[in-house]
């Protein structure tokens, strides 16, 4: 499951709406943050203030680092060119985009969700990748 929606599921299990908990974690605060990130956009909680993280945890009874533990159990089966190539599209990057946010060549991205990173990829551009498409190091080495 992806970190969002286990989230989702927590606040959902409270009887709370999102607009519930957007006037807890603050008056101004943006329904549609809670919105983007509960749908699936992981990176969506990247610009959160740390302050808003931790009244969202407190209010949905998740302790903060949970966040970093909550496997994504619907990609873990996949192979490690699979699971790339799925996190990539869900967060709507292209190869390209990828590749320059992670500062190496597109080259690499298809290498990688070829199945050909063997040969081709160094553990730096795995640990980025992982990084910046939410994968576990982990999960990412557990598959190589």
């Amino acid at each position: 499951m992806l970190i969002g929606l286990h989230f989702k599921k927590k606040r959902e299990a409270k009887g709370l709406s999102q607009k519930d908990v957007a006037q807890m974690i603050r008056s101004d605060f943006q329904e549609s943050l809670l919105w983007d990130f509960e749908s699936g956009d992981d990176n969506d909680i990247d610009g959160w203030l740390i302050g808003d993280f931790k009244k969202y945890c407190t209010t949905i009874d998740i302790k903060p680092e949970e966040f970093a533990d909550i496997p994504i159990t619907d990609l873990a089966i996949l192979p490690l060119s699979a699971l790339v190539k799925a996190r990539r599209e869900q967060k709507k990057l292209s190869t390209e985009e990828l590749a320059e946010r992670i500062g190496y060549f597109p080259l690499v991205v298809e290498a990688l969700e070829s199945g050909r990173a063997d040969s081709e990829i160094c553990i730096d551009a795995l640990r980025s990748i992982g990084t910046e498409l939410d994968i576990p190091f982990r999960l990412i080495l557990e598959k190589i």
